[in-house]
């Protein structure tokens, strides 16, 4: 039943006794009314009126025995004679009789008084002569005498009893009236009074009618409003139930599940029919590890009815694992039992995030290293490149000097591009990005793939329909391929099949949810897939860490996928690894499309036969072994070099030297001033000369000094003495400065 009906209900109940309760009032006042009308004024009534009507008779009874008496004569008949002394000796009787019994009910006053003083007293005198006097003549005979008797002494006597009698009906009469009236008004005043009391008890009835319903009123409200928030709670937990945001379960303390939302059902992969067959439980879903876990949150539960969240993994029906966050607290079951209700949150991709940031912060850790040392070692090998590269010139090419110098280049060229693995690997290499397409870059390189994996691995080619245009820099785009490449070959050592593809893809939000951190949008894709040994989960997971190697130790520095992923996110793309052990593995790398942007021609790399020139070149270096190498190549090419150690010689040289300087060669980043800061202030002394920037920093160091938007000469050291003399040609030649 309802609030709202239970007030209704116990409104009509309470008005309803009330109004029961005012008509038993009324009742009883009646009742009393009666009683009291039957009490002492209606005896007095009732007395009253008895005297006039049975005191007269008696006395007139008497009169007429006497008359009857004394007209006998001589030829009255002797039995008549003797049959009237008896009527008036029982008269007397029944007068001496009534009298005592009024006497004894007629209450002390007035009346009384006067039934006890004449009227009495002429009755017994009355007697005293007709017993004395009248009879005793009537029975003699003596007529005459007995009249006599009768007219002169009883007639007087009976006239004073007759008046005194009249005065005592008169006296009854008036009695009688009054308590007539009287009870007239007691009727009166009872009838007021139990109208009154009835109107009184009515009033508060219906006055404690209303309290007690203003006070039912309010309880029932307050029971109407638990009954809502009753309601409104329900609600909420059949809606969190049925919104499935995270999964329910429902288990006895035994583990076996009662009842489960379709949210838990799908993290763990089991249907409903699943659960209603009885044969779901925890055991069932736990991996053997988590067990432990489990027990001690069960003996949390049974202690505190509460037991804290814990992490632990679920066996799905497919036998694939997923990564929950589980809480679980106790509740009243069904027949007195205790059941325990878990929340469940798929923590899957929370994980794969966490091992992400992981793989981000190891990242970091290396780059941080790499582009701490970058600096100072690049410098270090620039040098020894530099005097190898003059060293080099001055020996012949058949003498065992020639091969001794040109190791040393090697090692260094070697160690130059592990320094870039290391800054590609961390995301900290200094790029240079432009439009390219993949599927030229992939015809450019074929021939070098073929000789890099051998001849007893067949390559295959697949290029997509219509040009694959993305922005990143070429060098860094071939380092992945030819990364990608030489780990594919070290997993088919007895030979097999390299396919190597390319393609658009469209990445929905559906992939990207499931892949993070991909965006949706439109990608080119440069797929490589080996029939190769393959991998397990385990070495999946780790094969992007720096220096993770499955190789035997020497044969590789587990830089070369760590490398491949650096340059790939520093690229703005993703790459994803598919493989199981005996079925090869497939990378496959999504870089953002720019096929809207303008085909730009790749820049080639080869540097120009003629790089000599004659014009004067101001050199600002802070390494001085540096410094003097530059000088040296410079000048051993025909350019007049000036140099200097630090950006205020610079400026004193521009400003003391009278001839034109063609072009200023600085360091981005040196003690008190910067080559920017630097070029700035010599272009008010000499505005029309052009500056190159050399730099051993990586990106992170030299971004804020804009020295890598387009237009602007760049130089990463370290740089042999042809890429130097290149890039110093190609500057004077774009503003015209060849003399």
């Amino acid at each position: 039943m309802k609030p709202v009906q239970i007030r209704s209900h116990l409104r009509f109940l309470t008005i309803t006794g009330f109004c029961g309760l005012a008509i038993f009032a009324c009742v009883a006042f009646a009742a009393l009314w009666r009683i009291e009308v039957n009490g002492p004024v209606y005896q007095r009534i009732s007395l009253s009126k008895d005297l006039v009507a049975d005191y007269v008779p008696p006395s007139e009874s008497l009169l007429n025995v006497a008359l009857n008496c004394s007209m006998m004569n001589e030829t009255s008949d002797p039995t008549e004679l003797h049959h009237y002394v008896s009527l008036f000796q029982a008269s007397e009787k029944d007068f001496e009789q009534q009298h005592a019994d009024y006497m004894r009910r007629v209450p002390e006053g007035k009346l009384k008084d006067l039934m006890r003083g004449t009227a009495y007293e002429t009755a017994e005198q009355y007697f005293q002569v007709a017993q004395k006097e009248l009879i005793p003549l009537v029975m003699q005979g003596e007529h005459e005498k007995a009249q006599r008797v009768l007219v002169s002494t009883m007639n007087p006597i009976y006239q004073k009893h007759a008046a005194a009698v009249d005065r005592i009906v008169d006296v009854a009469s008036e009695e009688a009236r009054q308590g007539e009236m009287q009870a007239a008004n007691i009727v009166h005043f009872y009838t007021e009074v139990m109208v009154a009391v009835g109107l009184l008890i009515l009033i508060a009835g219906g006055a404690l009618s209303f309290a007690i319903s203003r006070g039912i009123s309010k309880q029932t409200d307050e029971l109407q409003r638990s009954f809502e928030a009753l309601q409104r709670s329900g609600a909420r937990i059949r809606r969190l139930l049925e919104s499935n945001i995270i999964g329910i379960g429902i288990s006895d303390l035994n583990g076996r599940l009662l009842d489960a939302n379709s949210a838990f059902l799908k993290i763990v992969g089991y249907t409903q029919e699943d659960l209603l067959s009885g044969g779901l439980g925890w055991d069932k879903i736990t991996p053997a590890e988590y067990r432990d876990l489990d027990l001690r949150a069960l003996e949390q539960l049974r202690n505190s009815g509460i037991a804290s969240p814990w992490e632990k993994e679920f066996v799905r029906k497919d036998n694939s694992r997923v990564s929950v966050l589980i809480g679980v607290a106790t509740l009243a079951g069904e027949a007195g039992g205790i059941e325990a209700v878990s929340f469940i949150v798929d923590i899957s991709e929370r994980k794969q995030l966490e091992q992400q940031l992981r793989q981000a912060q190891k990242m970091e850790a290396v780059g941080q290293l790499a582009g701490g040392i970058a600096h100072d070692f690049n410098n270090l090998l620039g040098v020894i490149i530099g005097y190898s590269d003059l060293l080099l010139d001055r020996l012949a090419p058949d003498q065992q000097p020639h091969r001794d110098v040109s190791q040393i280049i090697k090692a260094c060229d070697h160690a130059a591009s592990l320094t870039r693995q290391l800054l590609a690997f961390s995301r900290k290499q200094i790029l240079q990005p432009i439009v390219l397409d993949l599927n030229a870059i992939l015809a450019d390189m074929e021939k070098l793939l073929r000789r890099l994996i051998g001849e007893d691995v067949e390559l295959r080619v697949v290029p997509g329909q219509g040009p694959c245009q993305v922005k990143a820099d070429p060098g860094q785009l071939e380092q992945v391929i030819m990364n990608l490449a030489v780990n594919a070959r070290d997993a088919m050592p007895k030979g097999g099949k390299l396919t190597i593809e390319t393609n658009t893809a469209e990445l929905d939000g559906e992939y990207a949810r499931q892949h993070p951190p991909a965006q949706p949008g439109r990608y080119m894709m440069l797929a490589m897939s080996d029939s190769g040994c393959g991998m397990n989960a385990e070495t999946q997971a780790r094969i992007f860490e720096p220096f993770f190697t499955t190789k035997e130790l020497g044969k590789g520095t587990g830089l070369g996928l760590a490398t491949v992923y650096g340059i790939v996110k520093q690229n703005g793309g993703c790459i994803w690894v598919y493989s199981e052990p005996g079925q090869g593995t497939t990378f496959k790398i999504y870089l953002p499309s720019a096929n809207d942007l303008a085909k730009t021609e790749r820049q080639s790399n080869d540097g120009s036969a003629d790089c000599a020139g004659s014009e004067t070149i101001l050199v600002v270096e802070d390494d001085a072994d540096l410094r003097e190498l530059t000088r040296r190549c410079l000048e051993k090419i025909g350019y007049t070099a000036l140099q200097a150690e630090n950006p205020k010689d610079g400026i004193k040289i521009a400003e003391q030297y009278e001839g034109p300087i063609h072009l200023l060669v600085t360091d981005v980043i040196m003690p008190g001033m910067s080559g920017p800061e630097l070029a700035a202030h010599l272009a008010t002394l000499r505005p029309e000369m052009p500056v190159l920037y050399v730099s051993g920093y990586t990106d992170d160091a030299i971004f804020r000094y804009k020295v890598l938007e387009p237009g602007v000469a760049f130089l990463q050291k370290p740089f042999s003495l042809k890429t130097l003399a290149r890039k110093v040609r190609e500057k004077l030649d774009s503003v015209g400065a060849r003399c």
